[in-house]
């Protein structure tokens, strides 16, 4: 009985002293054995290694007791170079030219798609055969000059919105010194208040209930298209107060007299009414197929609403009852983007565009990330979803990795760290003039440049440190960085951090730079020689496809490259 007590007791000491040190001893070692630049403020420890031990001083322990144990490593890195745990994905962005080759070819396809988008514009000085021998109204915007196989030579809200803000952002570059783009914007205005006037198979201008608003395009004189279509389309309004609102702070910012109130009560106002109306009522999606509730749509419609709410303080403060009807919906739409819609699925890492016909579609869509980037323009009247967002990132790299193997161009990509010729979903079957298989588009691949130029910005500018946990690992570590081994499964709650301006954080924006560049490397490589641009490329030939000269592509283009510029003032 004695030795067995003392056999208790000897075991009691070497619990309540022996383990103790044992365990000191490694958490020390164990610390030791991470990066050197482990932030000193976690004591976290591996669950894995944690069971070893555990195991190791009593065999008899079930590892079950020790799934809810806590994993959490916060690692900071200050330079790949001297740090070799941590390596920089591979970029190789300019196949089969130089750099110099690259940029000779990226800076003439830029002068050539600007003046491509002002001859789709209907005006005296760019477009004068468009003017008198088409009939196009002044300031009207074309998608095409095709009129055949397919027919877009009308002129849709949404694209005509989203093509004048690329022609506005021009002239913030030019300090709005042409005064010749300036006339054309105004055209645009004037046009827009003319369709905005304009009875059309949505609605009748003349009954108040605003419902003409949500048609999707007209003819290019102005006159109702009567034939059938899907409608409505609710993106075109909130899309036509993000752009013009951009017109009128910037002709403030550069001293050019406007008429600002007037374009205010007149045009901005009754689009502001209609999406407090109708930001509930289901409606046709960016491509124009879907009736249903979808994220770029809600998007553009919160984006609309601050821009609002900012303009009503400063020109209409008369109207508290409108006032607050902005402030209700902006509230109400938030919401419904953030918790009701089911645009962010916790079950999926990415956002869902069309939650209604999610499982027949994976959610994924590049209207996603074309949303994001014409709502994150600059840094005023901000809302959710910037590029910097995770489940953004995530959605890019969701996109990349399902058409990386969707499209036969893409394969010669597959084991490469670059970017892919990007369609607009997975499941698309429009072929560009029917239904078959869908291609890459030069406007989804061209986003995938621009909101990588647009993320090297906005972390400059930010001036924080950057960190990489699992809201945004799948990006980073799929097309940045290669994935430490302590990120493993089981520690996916660890995180990285690469402080502000230390060589470490401008390597990553390098290549960050050069993952963008891909992208445009691969319109270099199906664009014609004259630098046309159509709608699509084909997935086997990689021939253009679809309506030739799409202006939105140019558009797309364009604003790419203007992202691209202000990236290279930073990792030049």
């Amino acid at each position: 009985m004695f030795r067995t007590l003392a056999l208790f007791c000897a075991f009691i000491v070497a619990n309540s002293i022996v383990l103790p040190l044992i365990w000191h001893a490694f958490i020390y070692e164990h610390s030791q054995s991470l990066s050197p630049n482990i932030d000193d403020t976690k004591k976290y420890i591996d669950i894995n290694d944690l069971k070893s031990l555990l195991l190791l001083l009593n065999p008899s322990r079930q590892t079950s007791e020790l799934e809810g144990t806590q994993t959490h490593y916060t690692l900071t890195i200050d330079n790949f170079h001297t740090q070799s745990r941590f390596k920089l994905l591979p970029v190789s962005p300019y196949r089969e030219v130089s750099r110099d080759t690259f940029d000779k070819w990226l800076s003439e396809q830029v002068e050539i798609s600007f003046n491509k988008i002002l001859s789709n514009i209907g005006d005296d000085n760019w477009s004068s055969d468009l003017v008198n021998y088409d009939n196009v109204a002044l300031g009207a915007v074309i998608a095409s000059p095709s009129k055949a196989d397919p027919d877009y030579f009308y002129q849709w809200t949404r694209d005509g919105a989203i093509t004048i803000n690329t022609v506005i952002n021009y002239l913030v570059n030019n300090q709005f010194k042409n005064t010749s783009i300036v006339t054309t914007v105004e055209n645009y205005i004037d046009n827009s208040e003319n369709l905005q006037k304009t009875s059309n198979p949505s609605g009748d201008y003349n009954d108040g209930t605003l419902l003409n608003f949500g048609e999707p395009k007209f003819n290019v004189d102005g006159t109702p298209f009567t034939g059938n279509w899907g409608r409505p389309q609710n993106d075109g309004p909130p899309l036509r107060v993000i752009s013009i609102d951009n017109f009128l702070k910037n002709l403030k910012k550069f001293s050019v007299s406007s008429n600002e109130s007037y374009i205010y009560h007149n045009i901005i106002k009754p689009d502001l009414e209609f999406i407090c109306r109708y930001w509930k009522a289901n409606n046709f999606d960016l491509w124009e197929e879907v009736n249903s509730q979808h994220f770029f749509t809600s998007l553009v419609q919160l984006k609309a609403l601050k821009i609002g709410i900012k303009l009503h303080k400063q020109l209409d403060s008369n109207d508290e009852l409108f006032g607050e009807r902005l402030e209700t919906t902006f509230e109400e739409l938030s919401k419904f983007i953030l918790v009701e819609s089911g645009y962010i699925d916790n079950s999926l890492t990415h956002i869902v565009e069309t939650p209604s016909i999610l499982g027949s579609r994976s959610g994924l869509d590049t209207a996603i990330i074309i949303g994001v980037l014409l709502t994150h323009n600059d840094d005023e009247d901000k809302i959710p979803f910037d590029v910097t967002d995770g489940l953004v990132l995530n959605t890019l790299s969701a996109l990349i990795k399902s058409m990386k193997l969707l499209y036969p161009i893409n394969h010669s990509r597959v084991n490469l760290n670059l970017g892919v010729g990007l369609g607009r979903y997975p499941e698309d079957i429009y072929n560009g003039n029917g239904v078959s298989e869908g291609n890459p588009w030069f406007l989804c691949t061209l986003a995938g440049a621009e909101m990588m130029y647009k993320l090297i910005s906005d972390l400059y500018l930010s001036q924080q440190d950057l960190l990489i946990d699992s809201s945004n690992q799948l990006f980073y570590f799929n097309h940045v960085i290669e994935k430490p081994t302590m990120f493993s499964k089981e520690s996916s709650s660890s995180s990285l951090r690469i402080p502000y301006n230390t060589l470490a954080f401008n390597q990553t924006m390098a290549s960050l730079f050069q993952f963008g560049d891909s992208f445009l490397d691969i319109v270099r490589e199906h664009v014609a020689d004259d630098g046309s641009m159509s709608e699509q490329f084909d997935k086997y030939t990689g021939y253009m496809r679809g309506a030739t000269d799409l202006t939105w592509s140019y558009g797309s283009l364009w604003s790419a490259n203007r992202w691209r510029q202000r990236a290279l003032d930073y990792v030049a």
